[in-house]
C-alpha cells in the first residue's frame, strides 16, 4: 500500500449531537488511504464514547480532560500529523455564528 498523503483532522468539544455525522462523512471518502486524527478537547458529554464506537483503524483518537480551545488543539495536531497534507473537517451547529 502506498504511503498516506493526507490527514483528516477533526477537533471536538461536546459534539455528541453531530460527531457521528462528521465521522461518517470522512469515512465515506473515495480516497481510502488516509489518517483520521480526532482530538477531543475535554468533552463532558458523550462525544468520546460515540467516537470510540468506531473500529476503523484510520481513526487516531486523542482525548484531553481539560478544555483549552480549538486553537490549542490545532497547534497540538501540527506536531502529530505525519502526512504532507492536512484537511480540516468543520461541521458547525446552526447557531454557531449567532453566539459571537
Amino acid at each position: 500500500m502506498e504511503d498516506k498523503k493526507v490527514t483528516a483532522l477533526l477537533t471536538t468539544y461536546n459534539a455528541s449531537s453531530w460527531v457521528e455525522s462528521a465521522i461518517d462523512s470522512v469515512l465515506a471518502q473515495t480516497l481510502l488511504n488516509f489518517d483520521f486524527l480526532v482530538i477531543d478537547d475535554g468533552s463532558t458529554d458523550s462525544t468520546v464514547q460515540k467516537i470510540q464506537q468506531y473500529s476503523d483503524s484510520r481513526i487516531i483518537l486523542i482525548t484531553h480532560d481539560e478544555n483549552k480551545g480549538v486553537g490549542c488543539r490545532l497547534d497540538e495536531a501540527l506536531d502529530l500529523v505525519k502526512t504532507p497534507y492536512l484537511s480540516l473537517i468543520h461541521i458547525s451547529e446552526p447557531t454557531r455564528l449567532g453566539m459571537i
